[in-house]
């Protein structure tokens, strides 16, 4: 600030992110809310950053100040690849959408990723659960194997309660047993999880 710096478009991208990572949300919007200039970046970082620190809400209302400003669906826009290429503000994107009842256009935004990792994968099945897409979920489930990536206890908790809901318990049992083989038992989510099944 002293050196007058604090204008320039990088520097200011650059503090927003630090403190989003320091979780002080608050100093990142303050910065956030005195730009001039705003680019993609800066827009797609606050809705990643409040969706990071579990600010119910706050993601959405920045999402609706982004189209109101012209910017739109992310995969129309000139600046798509800035979007896609950052997995944390994608998958970020992908639930913002998810919030707004949009699945058809999740399901394009996140086939436009040409990164995934286990937390987008996570959020495409609890999305498509939620939402009572159960054979979708149980497709992504199937790629995320065939990816050879390893879930990890969120993509667990999302997809029994999906099992247990379209009554295919042996398959449900079979995911319970990898659960358990991989040690994700110890987790509550998954633990709790089970139970819907009984």
């Amino acid at each position: 600030m002293e050196r007058g710096f604090l204008s320039d478009i990088v520097v200011e991208n650059c503090l927003i992110d630090m403190y989003i990572k320091c979780g002080r949300m608050d100093k990142a919007r303050e910065l956030f809310d005195k730009m001039t200039l705003r680019y993609a970046i800066s827009w797609t970082a606050i809705i990643a950053g409040y969706k990071q620190n579990g600010c119910v809400g706050k993601d959405l209302e920045i999402f609706n100040q982004m189209q109101l400003a012209g910017y739109g669906h992310p995969s129309k826009h000139k600046g798509r690849g800035i979007f896609l290429s950052d997995v944390t503000v994608a998958t970020a994107l992908v639930d913002i959408y998810a919030k707004c009842g949009s699945i058809d256009k999740v399901c394009e935004f996140f086939d436009r990723m040409p990164k995934r990792d286990v937390v987008s994968w996570n959020a495409m099945i609890a999305e498509y659960a939620q939402h009572g897409f159960f054979d979708k979920a149980f497709e992504t489930f199937k790629q995320v194997q065939l990816a050879d990536i390893k879930p990890n206890s969120k993509i667990f908790a999302g997809i029994l309660p999906a099992w247990a809901k379209t009554g295919a318990l042996d398959q449900g049992m079979d995911i319970h047993n990898s659960i358990m083989e991989g040690g994700f038992w110890l987790d509550i989510m998954v633990g709790n999880a089970p139970v819907d099944m009984i």
